[in-house]
């Protein structure tokens, strides 16, 4: 569950941000706020709600998508940076080995059954 202090935080860094939708530095400290608070998805419903309620034509909802491909890109690269790499090395030793003793055991079946 997020701490009620850093909605409280992500509130006022919001309104700070609509003030002036062309403020990178309130962006970015909203942003970053967010990210810390692991409040991304919070970050992106506010943006997508504040683009509805403006014109089709308004400017400013081009620099709303802007935004919105911003959060989109941190979002993702905290993902990346969460994978689990598997220890690649080991597993494919462990692989391999497992594969040539099948294949080594299926060799001498089929031997064994021409044989007979």
């Amino acid at each position: 569950m997020t701490d009620p202090d850093d909605i409280a935080i992500a509130e006022a860094l919001w309104a700070k941000v609509v003030e002036d939708l062309s403020n990178d530095a309130s962006y970015a400290a909203y942003l970053q706020h967010c990210q810390d608070a692991e409040l991304l998805p919070d970050a992106a419903k506010r943006f997508q709600e504040k683009k509805a309620e403006l014109d089709e034509g308004d400017a400013q909802r081009e620099l709303i998508d802007k935004r919105l491909a911003g959060i989109a890109m941190v979002a993702l690269s905290k993902l990346d940076l969460q994978r689990i790499e598997p220890k690649t090395a080991t597993a494919k030793s462990i692989l391999t080995f497992i594969i040539v003793m099948f294949a080594i055991s299926a060799m001498v079946g089929f031997i064994k059954a021409l044989l007979l």
